[in-house]
């Protein structure tokens, strides 16, 4: 059984990843995106 702090933390992994993407696309067509992150 997967436990909530396990989930959370998984989920908040994609959610960077997805960020990391977005904002890599972004950029290759000039704009300009960053996300607030708690680094």
């Amino acid at each position: 059984m997967i436990t909530s702090r396990k989930a959370r933390a998984y989920f908040n992994n994609k959610i960077r990843n997805l960020e990391v993407y977005l904002e890599t696309l972004a950029s290759q067509f000039g704009y300009d995106v960053t996300f607030k992150r708690n680094v």
